[in-house]
């Protein structure tokens, strides 16, 4: 195990990753099933399609990031641990969503850390919206 001290982009990541994590238990741990589902006008995602859409995203990008890094770790904070010791800005992997388009590990961890806060975010706007049960 290496001694080397946390890069601060790892630390900022990885503080990033648990306040989505706390954010979102925060977010749905007093909600009942109709506040889940609850969309403020037809089209709009509800909370549970908000929090649906991040886990299945992570699903399908954290494991070619993992695979660049030729590790296996399962968390998004882990990758950043493991990404730590590597140039995370010369390691590539394809981006799973659109194959043609290669992202530094770097960028994909930050692309994922935003996409979380803006669903989040997202997220929250229904809760407060007018006519929320």
């Amino acid at each position: 195990m290496s001694t080397k001290t946390p890069a601060p982009w790892a630390d900022r990541l990885t503080d990033e990753f648990t306040a989505a994590d706390e954010w979102a238990t925060r977010l749905v741990q007093p909600l009942n099933t109709v506040q889940l589902n609850w969309r403020p006008r037809w089209g709009a995602w509800s909370i549970g399609q908000c929090l649906e859409h991040l886990a299945v995203s992570s699903e399908v990008y954290l494991p070619p990031i993992v695979a660049s890094l030729a590790g296996r770790p399962r968390l998004a904070r882990e990758v950043v641990w493991l990404a730590q010791h590597l140039d995370v800005n010369r390691i590539r992997f394809v981006n799973p969503f659109v194959w043609v388009i290669r992202f530094t590990v770097g960028t994909g961890l930050e692309i994922l850390s935003q996409h979380e806060r803006r669903h989040l975010q997202q997220a929250e706007r229904v809760r407060g919206a007018m006519g929320f049960p």
